[in-house]
């Protein structure tokens, strides 16, 4: 018999857990349960990352429109405010008309196409 130890890192913010450190260092930077998180999403689509207190806000004062205004529409930063509001007004997620999926997929079409006219305009026929 063979009896193997290892370690196993967890997320101080969510229940991720994993076998390798800088896996887990990586995951906690961008991890949606952490309050001063960076959002890659935001860095992608050069949107302003606003603090999740901001986020707050937003969705306290004018639901999720107004969140969607403040947060530049990063189905992320959506996603991570909505997901921490159980501890700021105890709603759960579902309790909001959010989609995740769709919302990455809105956000990625608009970003490729915005790309594809940017090399259609950039294009210079011999």
């Amino acid at each position: 018999m063979r009896v193997k130890r290892v370690l196993r890192y967890y997320c101080d913010y969510c229940k991720k857990s994993g076998c390798s450190k800088s896996a887990m260092i990586k995951h906690e930077r961008h991890c949606t349960m952490n309050p001063e998180r960076e959002c890659g999403m935001c860095e992608m689509a050069n949107n302003e990352q606003q603090s999740i207190i901001t986020l707050f806000g937003a969705l306290d004062s004018g639901g999720l429109d107004k969140l969607r205004e403040i947060s530049g529409n990063c189905p992320i930063c959506i996603f991570a405010t909505l997901r921490q509001t159980k501890k700021f007004n105890g709603r759960e997620l579902w309790q909001y008309d959010f989609d995740l999926k769709d919302e990455m997929k809105r956000l990625f079409d608009k970003i490729h196409d915005e790309d594809y006219r940017r090399e259609l305009n950039s294009y210079v026929p011999y």
